[in-house]
C-alpha cells in the first residue's frame, strides 16, 4: 500500500490539487498583469493625444500596441462604408487613413466628434 490510511491518501491528494490550483492561478495572474500593463500603456498614449489626429508612426515609436484594445464598434456611414472605432478603456481611436488616426475620449468627446457623426448622417 502507498498510504497508511484513507485519510493520509485524501490529505496528500488534496495538497497536490491545492498546489496545482495555486500554480495555475499565479500563471493566469501573471498573464492578466502583462496584458493590463500593455493596455494601460496604450491608454496613457491615447490620453496624451486625445482630440488630435496622430500619425501611426509616432504612436509606434512610443510603443503603442495596436493589437491590444478593450473593444471595438463598427458603424455604417451614410455612403455605406463601414468604420471601426477601437476602444482602450475610456479612450478610442478611429483610422482616418493608413498613416493617421483620430483619438477621442468616450463618451465625453464622442458627440463632439462632429466629423464622424456627419459622415454617418447623424447630424446636419
Amino acid at each position: 500500500r502507498k498510504y497508511c490510511s484513507d485519510k493520509c491518501r485524501i490529505t496528500h491528494n488534496n495538497r497536490k490539487a491545492r498546489e496545482k490550483r495555486l500554480q495555475k492561478k499565479a500563471e493566469s495572474s501573471a498573464t492578466v498583469e502583462a496584458v493590463n500593463k500593455v493596455l494601460m500603456h496604450n491608454r496613457k498614449l491615447l490620453q496624451k493625444h486625445v482630440g488630435k489626429q496622430v500619425e501611426v508612426g509616432i504612436l509606434k515609436e512610443e510603443d503603442f500596441n495596436f493589437s491590444f484594445v478593450t473593444g471595438y464598434k463598427r458603424m455604417e456611414k451614410k455612403n455605406n462604408q463601414i468604420e471601426t472605432i477601437y476602444f482602450c478603456y475610456e479612450y478610442a481611436y478611429r483610422i482616418i487613413n493608413q498613416k493617421t488616426i483620430k483619438v477621442i475620449q468616450h463618451p465625453l468627446e464622442w458627440d463632439a466628434d462632429k466629423e464622424l457623426l456627419q459622415s454617418m448622417g447623424k447630424t446636419k
